[in-house]
């Protein structure tokens, strides 16, 4: 079973979500682990190849969690954030940026595990 990274301030992120949708996205990263896409996970095309993302939905608002799983031994969660505008699906510009950026942590990271 893949470990779990969390990058940067991404578990801390996480934390600050509802209850409930801590469970939900703690089970859709537990069905990673076991290699099995939840069916709510979308390529974050847009960020880079291999990077997708957990959608939820809670009281009128979407929550998501980015994350990379591509690497031999674990699944590094890249970003856990509310969708702010409601207008179009598009995630803002800050938020891809800090996902690439925490993007290129966690290739290195990956890359120093396997040196």
């Amino acid at each position: 079973m893949k470990r779990v990274v969390w990058i940067g301030s991404s578990l801390e992120e996480l934390k600050r979500f509802p209850d409930e949708l801590q469970r939900a996205f703690g089970y859709s990263l537990f069905k990673l682990q076991q290699g099995v896409l939840p069916p709510n996970a979308k390529p974050m095309s847009e960020v880079g190849q291999g990077v997708y993302r957990i959608a939820e939905r809670f009281d009128r608002d979407t929550y998501r969690v980015a994350y990379i799983a591509r690497f031999q031994d674990a699944i590094y969660v890249l970003h856990a954030f509310k969708k702010k505008s409601h207008k179009g699906k598009s995630t803002p510009r800050e938020v891809i940026n800090l996902v690439k950026e925490r993007l290129k942590q966690a290739h290195e990271s990956a890359k120093g595990e396997n040196s």
